[in-house]
């Protein structure tokens, strides 16, 4: 039989208002999908244990996101005329999702993924990087800082580039072609 407010002493009567309060509290900060995979739960206790489980997840569930994490770390790349904004956040993500999970790479070993996965675009002032900074001490949003000033340049360059490759005579002309062509004379 369950007892009433009038069979309890004081102190029962507070710890159940105090578990009823937290019970509230919890269930009104939940995300609707995490609500519903608790509201059934009769202590607070029971509801914060059980939270704590799902945000966490499962030993196998833990070691699937780090295999994942893992691998996105090993992939990671730029992609042909991604601008360099767009690559550091893609990038800052990875980092922070390697923080969050509590495996820090070493700051050379990220400073070094950073600039080595650049377009191929970024190769000179990824060598002025490495001519100027120090690997160990230097945080890869400074590396970020640095190339993000020369990004107008870089699409420049490369602009410049496609208008030569693309345009036949400029080919021909940048060529080190030693063959010449015979020249037919009609007489």
């Amino acid at each position: 039989h369950e007892q009433t407010d009038d069979e309890l002493t004081e102190k029962e009567l507070k710890h159940v208002k105090a578990d009823d309060k937290a019970i509230q509290t919890i269930l009104l900060s939940l995300p609707e999908d995490i609500y519903t995979d608790v509201d059934s739960c009769e202590s607070a206790q029971e509801i914060w244990l059980r939270v704590q489980q799902i945000m966490k997840g499962s030993d196998i569930g833990i070691q699937e996101k780090n295999a994942k994490l893992f691998n996105e770390w090993k992939r990671f790349t730029s992609t042909d005329g991604e601008l360099i904004e767009s690559y550091y956040h893609h990038f800052s993500k990875l980092m922070n999702d390697f923080k969050r999970s509590k495996h820090f790479s070493e700051k050379i070993a990220s400073n070094l993924k950073f600039l080595n996965n650049l377009q191929p675009k970024w190769s000179r002032h990824v060598t002025i990087v490495h001519q100027t900074k120090d690997m160990h001490t230097t945080d890869y949003t400074q590396l970020y800082d640095f190339l993000k000033y020369y990004q107008k340049e870089v699409d420049e360059l490369r602009a410049e580039r496609l208008r030569k490759s693309h345009d036949p005579l400029a080919l021909m002309a940048n060529s080190n072609n030693p063959f010449t062509y015979p020249v037919f004379h009609q007489d």
